[in-house]
């Protein structure tokens, strides 16, 4: 996937340039993570690179389907497996 609209929410400059607390990407309030992804939206990002609250230390792709020119294609991915369950 190429986008060059993708709001980078690993990166401790944009957090404190957004103001967002980092805790409130992993914590347990999905509100505030459902704000800051309704707000980068409607701001016109096509998605969002943050910190997985399953998996610490990795990172998750959020995607705006309907905001991308074109639907991606997955050309590979891989199971992971977090606290004994396999996803």
């Amino acid at each position: 996937m190429k986008s060059e609209a993708v709001l980078d929410l690993t990166d401790a400059d944009v957090l404190q340039k957004s103001g967002i607390a980092e805790g409130s990407l992993t914590g347990n309030d999905v509100n505030a993570t459902r704000q800051i992804a309704a707000e980068a939206r409607e701001r016109g990002y096509e998605a969002l690179l943050v910190p997985s609250a399953a998996a610490p230390g990795s990172k998750n792709l959020v995607l705006f389907l309907d905001r991308m020119s074109a639907r991606p294609n997955v050309l590979s991915s891989r199971t992971v497996t977090l606290s004994g369950r396999t996803t």
